[in-house]
């Protein structure tokens, strides 16, 4: 019971030095008087035991009444706390030098981040975009548009300043088998991939939509590859067509 109490204490406040170091200073609060809360009721509850103020007797309805209605504002601000400290994106300081430097918002829980530095998404378009896909090994990276596109496409001189959205393409599903790639270490199939794509504003992390998005059909094998897990296998990634099929509303748009 010591240990759970002492761990629940250091756990609240590294959540609590978390919060303040990303803005959070309300949450950061919240988790500090988690921290601190057990602590102030042992002393408390110590000091009453050896004075002798141990209450007695039943408790009146309106006492019970108060501590329900303070146990319901406490669970509410942990609720929103917790909420905060996982699901909600926190802010960039990073100065950007590419759109490489975006990958961030694509992050998974706490690690997820926005960009106030870069363009709002909104008006005419078009609407420049960063696009990352997370791999058969678990890593982010740019996803490869080629060469032939807009520059508002993920262009090698898009400045980063000027992208308005940020489309994080999930670990992909396994469709239809194309082949079997052969490399020094043996061979891996090689599935068409199909992917979920959330797509955020760069500016404020807010999501903008949702879609399917499918890898090309093409049995073509990588030169070499990163893979995990006890049976690996590749997928495909999907071209400029097809993101511009899916997406184009979005970042074409007038």
């Amino acid at each position: 019971m010591g240990r759970l109490f002492i761990l629940f204490i250091v756990l609240a406040g590294i959540f609590s030095a978390y919060a303040f170091k990303n803005g959070g200073v309300l949450v950061g609060i919240i988790f500090a008087g988690l921290a601190v809360a057990p602590i102030v009721a042992v002393i408390v509850s110590v000091r009453n035991k050896r004075r002798g103020n141990v209450p007695s007797g039943p408790v009146s309805g309106r006492t019970r009444a108060m501590r329900w209605g303070a146990a319901g504002v406490v669970l509410l601000a942990v609720g929103y706390a917790v909420f905060w400290t996982f699901l909600v994106p926190k802010e960039s300081d990073k100065a950007l030098k590419s759109t490489r430097d975006l990958e961030p918002g694509c992050a998974g829980l706490m690690a997820r981040k926005y960009f106030p530095q870069t363009a709002t998404y909104g008006g005419p378009g078009p609407h420049p975009i960063a696009i990352f896909v997370k791999d058969d090994s678990d890593f982010t990276d740019p996803a490869s548009l080629g060469s032939d596109h807009p520059d508002h496409w993920q262009g090698a001189k898009l400045d980063p300043a000027r992208v308005q959205l940020i489309a994080c393409l999930d670990k992909p599903d396994t469709g239809d088998h194309l082949t079997d790639c052969e490399f020094n270490g043996g061979k891996l199939p090689l599935y068409r991939g199909t992917y979920d794509v959330t797509l955020y504003e760069a500016k404020t992390g807010d999501k903008v939509a949702e879609e399917r998005i499918t890898g090309v059909s093409t049995p073509k094998c990588p030169f070499s590859a990163l893979t995990k897990g006890k049976n690996p296998k590749l997928h495909t990634e999907p071209d400029f067509a097809e993101y511009r099929s899916v997406l184009g509303k979005y970042v074409d748009a007038k």
